[in-house]
């Protein structure tokens, strides 16, 4: 119990209160979305809409797959989000030193899943009361289950690094699709299997002070490539930017890569979109609206770079460095990292419509590189409200663009 409440402080100290605001940001939305009139089953089953996408019988195995895929990925965005605040973080280092039995670590890492994803939950929960009234109950509830299982195990597999468990979640996951295609008591059989497969994963820890180790030519060949890639960053990069993109890819690992997967996100539904909607004249103005909305998401980066700076001042002020100077490396580094996925959804536009759409496409991806930039400022002077001038600015930059290009 001592370790289980010194984790439960450690993430009431860390996100707690952020968990306050999504809790509070998701219900905002949903009492501006769901209509007031709309009978509480009609809301309850949008609410479990993403879940229960999977069971329409007009979608194929690959096309369910891909979707499971995608509920996975977001349940470990929202992991990779606060992973040191659910992992323990420094607090973790001093337990590691004391002789904790891996099962009361495990113990300790679901409860505290389970109070990190209580937002994620609610989905969950919202397709288990729809489906409480329809025949066939049974076996949807089944799919549920290996859903929340699948999905938690992903967050424990990210949690603990333990790679032993990722055959044995695409076989979980093999087993719901393969369940959902077959029919009778086959598909009975394949659920409950991929259910306790997603059981078994969740509930047995894993030895992590035996490390699995690599055979020696692929572990020989991945150290030269980390070296090979080190030394390349070394010689194409500035000091400073190579210090800016080492905070970012090092220090800040997980919340960089939670910011990738978002904005992959972004430019995958963008697309999609657009096909369905057969590259019209909507577009453009739908390649503004990401590319300002993946504008904000990247500029949280700002946040992380601060914070480094900060920590490390004492250092940092004995050097001969100017702070405009460090200001304009963190301002490249995000830009860069921003300018790829924004390229590939004005490359999208360029590719399926005519040269004049094509240009304004790139030029919107040029003209949004400056409120990148822009968007460091209220992290600097405005910390505590530096998300609503992030969204005033970049709505403001946004009108302006829309103004000049369309």
């Amino acid at each position: 119990m001592t370790l289980l409440s010194c984790r439960l402080r450690w993430y009431a100290y860390e996100t707690g209160r952020l968990l306050l605001r999504h809790w509070k940001a998701l219900f905002l939305v949903l009492s501006v979305l769901l209509p007031a009139m709309m009978p509480v089953f009609e809301q309850t089953r949008i609410l479990g809409a993403p879940v229960l996408a999977t069971l329409s019988p007009q979608h194929g195995s690959i096309w369910r797959f891909a979707w499971l895929m995608l509920l996975e990925a977001s349940a470990a965005l929202w992991f990779l989000i606060q992973r040191n605040a659910i992992g323990g973080g420094a607090l973790m280092a001093y337990f590691r030193s004391l002789p904790c039995q891996p099962l009361q670590l495990r113990r300790t890492n679901l409860v505290v899943l389970i109070l990190a994803d209580t937002p994620l939950l609610l989905p969950v929960l919202a397709a288990m009361l729809t489906l409480a009234v329809l025949p066939q109950r049974g076996m949807h509830f089944l799919y549920v289950l290996d859903v929340l299982l699948t999905a938690m195990g992903t967050q424990l597999f990210l949690l603990e690094g333990s790679w032993r468990r990722g055959p044995w979640l695409l076989l979980a996951n093999l087993l719901l699709v393969t369940g959902l295609d077959a029919n009778g008591a086959l598909s009975l059989i394949l659920l409950s299997t991929g259910a306790l497969t997603g059981l078994w994963i969740i509930l047995t820890p894993v030895d992590l002070s035996r490390p699995m180790r690599l055979p020696d030519c692929l572990r020989r060949s991945s150290i030269a490539r980390g070296k090979s890639s080190r030394q390349l960053g070394s010689l194409r990069l500035p000091p400073l930017l190579r210090l800016s993109a080492r905070i970012l890819c090092d220090d800040y690992r997980s919340s960089s890569v939670a910011r990738s997967l978002a904005l992959l996100l972004l430019v995958i539904g963008a697309i999609v979109l657009m096909q369905i909607w057969r590259f019209d004249s909507r577009a453009l103005p739908l390649t503004l609206i990401i590319e300002a909305l993946m504008a904000l998401i990247s500029a949280n980066a700002y946040r992380d770079l601060l914070q480094a700076h900060h920590h490390a001042a004492p250092y940092r002020l004995s050097l001969p460095l100017s702070p405009a100077a460090l200001a304009q490396a963190d301002s490249l580094v995000v830009v860069l990292a921003y300018l790829p996925f924004a390229l590939a959804v004005a490359s999208a536009v360029a590719i399926h419509r005519h040269v004049a759409d094509a240009l304004v496409s790139l030029c919107s991806v040029v003209l949004m590189a400056p409120l990148l930039a822009a968007l460091r400022i209220p992290q600097v002077y405005a910390p505590r409200q530096s998300l609503i001038l992030a969204c005033l600015l970049t709505g403001a930059w946004t009108l302006l663009v829309w103004r000049i290009l369309l």
